[in-house]
């Protein structure tokens, strides 16, 4: 119960990331083209009736490079950390609570097979290379996500090293790898 409330927590987490940078685009587009967003609740008609034009025009402007540098910016940053939530949003939801999972299991075996260093020694190396992975991937999708170029080599390392790390966890359980 307690990996599924880690799973929520990161999901909530990257997407009020990404509704920052969204709403400050959004703020800086209501000064540049005042029509293009519209309040619900103050004129439900005119938002029901113009929705289809105002989605078209924002959607367009989304995906249109701006000629003010600062716009610019505050663009890159709400369309890429709506790619990062939309991909790693998902994945964050399930596979946290997966990944929690299997470290206790694997904390939980080394533990009973060896109560000694051996297995503290064990368990910590994993945590350390499960988290030096994780931080790789996160760190890519920060820069990413705040409008620098991508750098998909370190995401794909970290991704692939989280992965292979969680197995490798997975196969020492499973094997008589480690114990005495």
């Amino acid at each position: 119960m307690g990996a599924w409330v880690v799973g929520v927590i990161a999901f909530v987490v990257l997407g009020l990331w990404y509704l920052g940078a969204n709403y400050q685009w959004t703020r800086a587009l209501r000064r540049v083209e005042p029509g293009i967003l519209v309040d619900p609740l103050s004129s439900p008609g005119v938002w029901i009736g113009t929705a289809p034009d105002r989605l078209r025009r924002l959607l367009h402007r989304l995906q249109t490079p701006e000629s003010d540098p600062s716009m610019e910016q505050l663009r890159l940053r709400a369309r890429n950390r709506f790619v990062i939530a939309a991909t790693c949003g998902p994945a964050l939801f399930l596979g946290a609570p997966i990944g929690i999972l299997v470290v206790q299991a694997f904390a939980t075996a080394m533990f009973d097979r060896d109560p000694g260093p051996f297995a503290a020694f064990m368990v910590g190396i994993a945590l350390i290379v499960l988290g030096y992975y994780f931080y790789r991937a996160a760190r890519a999708a920060n820069r990413f996500g705040n409008g620098l170029p991508v750098a998909r080599t370190e995401f794909v390392i970290g991704v692939l090293g989280v992965i292979a790390t969680l197995l490798g966890m997975v196969f020492i359980m499973v094997t008589p790898l480690g114990s005495g």
